[in-house]
């Protein structure tokens, strides 16, 4: 029963990334249409970069994760995917930090990340 919990909660947490992804990825759309009218070209650029991989490795990951999350192999890759995406995070914050843009709140998108790192590690070991 604990493995047959531990694959639910990752197969949720892999859906909450896999739409975080695509929440993402609008996000993205909808800053290129806007244009870079309110910012420098460095920080819409490094902005643009930070988004579209996140989006891109969050899609990844959580379809991974829905898709072969019940193999050794799969929570491999969900592993260092859930990597990539906590350090996007990181960068992201250390990024606002030096352009004096940081709030205390933004540490609280490593949460699906590291969730998703957590559950990747327990459904792997169900797997050994």
């Amino acid at each position: 029963m604990q493995n047959k919990t531990k694959n639910i909660f990752f197969k949720i947490i892999s859906g909450l990334v896999l739409i975080q992804g695509v929440l993402q990825l609008l996000n993205l759309l909808g800053l290129v249409g806007y244009g870079r009218t309110t910012t420098s070209a460095t920080k819409f650029y490094l902005g643009l970069v930070l988004i579209g991989g996140y989006a891109v490795a969050a899609m990844v990951g959580g379809y991974t994760g829905l898709k072969d999350g019940n193999t050794q192999e799969g929570c491999k890759r969900c592993f260092y995917v859930s990597l990539v995406l906590i350090a996007i995070t990181i960068a992201t914050i250390i990024l606002n930090v030096v352009f004096k843009a940081y709030s205390v709140t933004q540490f609280e998108a490593l949460i699906i990340p590291v969730l998703f790192m957590l559950f990747t590690i327990l459904n792997g070991r169900k797997n050994l």
